[in-house]
């Protein structure tokens, strides 16, 4: 965990185009995992003397691809064929996470509509903004990080 923008920007700016597989519930899971105070990630308190609210911001470009090398050992299959089985997995763990209070932005960027659209919704806090938005391009996605930002602060102002 980072918490300087140097080392977060060091980190993205070290990034190399990817390749292969979409998987959207790892990714959410890994998040999900770093609000916990558990093992792997143990920065986040358990229980703070304070009101606080998580949120995780899910950004993806693709629809769910099972890949031989994705997190769930291709236990739903692989490629397209994995699909379905991966959306209700992301349906499922979406609905745990904000089930315990955790705020849930989605971001579509670039693969505008369909069925990839409706199920970001889903996932999403809400379906419109705040909580879900599609970015089809660059510009638009630096504008959304700030009305996310914009969100999260007067979250913490209005307490």
């Amino acid at each position: 965990m980072q918490h300087t923008t140097a080392a977060i920007q060091d980190a993205v700016d070290d990034l190399v185009s990817p390749t292969g597989t979409t998987n959207i519930p790892a990714g959410l899971a890994w998040a999900w995992r770093v609000l916990m105070p558990d093992p792997p990630f143990t920065e986040a308190v358990p229980d703070p003397d304070y009101d606080r609210d998580q949120a995780i911001i899910l950004l993806s470009d693709g629809e769910n691809v099972a890949g031989a090398g994705d997190a769930y050992k291709t236990v739903f299959g692989t490629g397209w064929a994995g699909r379905n089985a991966m959306d209700e997995r992301l349906r499922t763990l979406a609905d745990a996470i904000k089930a315990e209070g955790v705020i849930i932005y989605v971001i579509q960027f670039a693969n505008s509509g369909g069925a990839l659209q409706v199920l970001l919704q889903e996932v999403a806090s809400g379906p419109d903004s705040p909580y879900y938005h599609y970015a089809p391009d660059a510009d638009t996605l630096s504008q959304v990080f700030r009305e996310v930002a914009n969100h999260l602060s007067q979250l913490r102002l209005s307490k």
